[in-house]
């Protein structure tokens, strides 16, 4: 009865989470267009912010099905300006979940997922990032667009550049970085583990029997000063995959 409790929990949190970002979308697109012609940029990204707090931090800890065990380092960034935050990833709910700690903080994601009709809206109105690999012209578009957005705002970039549970991190690409010193922000390093796998690339990871428990670190910002893409890459990939070894290696 316990495994059929959980289950059905997983399931109407998963439900309530795709529910609530299509009402969130037909609620909060006009007021997001309005804004976006008259060039304000806060109030879509709190709109954002705080209804991701919501559904994916209330709503999923509410049905136990995740916890947020240890957030460490917020204060870190707390005055910090625009910046390029890079977080290892695990799980599809890796990005709200960062996005649901960081306001005016703007999501980076494959072109495959960009095209999917509710993700096409967030690039679009919602200055989330489409990254494709496979065009050149596609990337300088991008890059261009990481500019803008840095003016004022943050970017976070998965750059394993895949889901992957392993406690091990995967190799860094170079695009986050070359970000970074293109535009001098600092890297925001960001450790999130979870001791349960969830919402990997396996079908039953969606319908965890045991609650999911969260750890997020956030480590002191890099600057780019003084550096290369390639030093600039290495010093936070083994800051990263220290901390991660780490967290994993501690109870939860």
């Amino acid at each position: 009865m316990k495994k059929v409790l959980k289950i059905v929990a997983s399931f109407i949190g998963h439900t309530l989470y795709l529910t609530g970002s299509v009402l969130f979308t037909i609620l909060f697109l006009p007021v997001v267009i309005l804004c976006k012609y008259a060039g304000n940029y806060k109030i879509p990204s709190l709109l954002l912010y705080f209804s991701l707090s919501f559904f994916v931090r209330k709503v999923l800890a509410g049905l136990c099905v995740i916890e947020m065990k240890d957030v460490k380092g917020l204060d870190k960034i707390s005055s910090l300006g625009p910046a390029v935050y890079v977080c290892n990833h695990r799980g599809k709910l890796d990005g709200p979940l960062i996005l649901s700690f960081v306001k005016n903080l703007k999501p980076t994601m494959k072109s495959k997922y960009a095209k999917r009709p509710v993700f096409r809206i967030f690039v679009k109105w919602f200055d989330f990032c489409e990254i494709d690999l496979r065009s050149n012209q596609k990337l300088i578009e991008t890059s261009r667009k990481c500019s803008r957005i840095l003016e004022k705002q943050s970017l976070l970039f998965f750059p394993e550049g895949t889901r992957k549970t392993s406690d091990k991190l995967s190799d860094f690409r170079k695009m986050a970085f070359k970000t970074s010193a293109d535009n001098n922000v600092p890297v925001v390093p960001v450790l999130l583990y979870n001791n349960t796998p969830f919402m990997t690339k396996k079908l039953s990871s969606f319908f965890p029997l045991d609650r999911v428990q969260y750890k997020i670190h956030f480590l002191e910002p890099v600057y780019p000063s003084g550096k290369s893409v390639s030093d600039l890459t290495n010093t936070v990939y083994d800051l990263m995959n220290a901390e991660m070894l780490e967290m994993s290696i501690e109870k939860t």
